[in-house]
Order: structure tokens, then C-alpha cells, then sequence
């Protein structure tokens, strides 16, 4: 037995809408499949951004310190404005790849006392 079903194909909230309208065969309704798909790839393209990212600009990376300095705007969940400072990244992995002049989107959060960059992901 094949069964559709009708979803929403209006987009609401802060996100805009990455995916073309579900369309099932000959016009119908898409099947369960079809849904699940596009719930995969729309949860893939959230997952790529940091949560509660903010933007920078790498400025220095320091490898033997596991150090990245980042030009960045304010940082709202740990309340510091807009400056360039110094942040640990853990795991130290997130260097790999980045260039100083990278612009960037990245997590920080306070462990142990130390600022520390959580997550980072290179923007256009």
C-alpha cells in the first residue's frame, strides 16, 4: 500500500528555505519517504553552521599552542563585544584547513576559566 500525505510547504522562522517544495508522483502528495529525505537534507545544511555562531576573521594561528586569533563581532552567549583576541580551539583539529584571512563562522564557550573556540567553519 502506497500512502501520502499533505505537509506545509510555506517556510516560517529564521531560517530560509534551502529546499524546492516537496512534490510527490503525478502531483501528489509526497510519500513518507519523500519527507524523510528532505528532513535529512535540510538538518545536513543546519548542521554545517556552528549554533549561536559569530562571525570573524582569522588573524593568527598558533599550531604548537593550539591558538586561533579571531577579528570578530560581538559573542552573545559568553557577553563579549566586538574585538580580536586569542581563543584555544578544542579539539585542536578545528586549525586544520584555516588561513589567516579566512572569514569564518565559530562557537565559543568558556571551559575552565579559558575562552575556547568549540566549533568554526569557513564562510565566503
Amino acid at each position: 500500500m502506497n500512502r501520502t500525505f499533505t505537509i506545509a510547504s510555506r517556510h516560517e522562522g529564521p531560517f530560509p528555505s534551502v529546499l524546492p517544495p516537496l512534490r510527490g508522483r503525478a502531483g501528489r502528495s509526497p510519500t513518507l519517504g519523500a519527507v524523510i529525505s528532505g528532513i535529512a537534507a535540510t538538518l545536513a545544511l543546519l548542521a554545517a553552521a556552528p549554533a549561536g555562531a559569530t562571525e570573524g576573521e582569522v588573524r593568527k594561528i598558533d599550531h604548537t599552542h593550539g591558538k586561533l586569533t579571531i577579528k570578530h563581532g560581538e559573542i552573545k552567549n559568553l557577553q563579549i563585544p566586538a574585538m580580536t583576541m586569542a581563543y584555544k580551539a578544542k579539539p585542536n583539529t578545528l586549525l586544520d584547513g584555516l588561513t589567516v584571512g579566512d572569514k569564518i563562522e565559530f562557537s565559543a564557550d568558556k571551559v575552565d576559566g579559558q575562552y575556547v573556540v568549540t566549533a568554526v567553519r569557513k564562510t565566503k
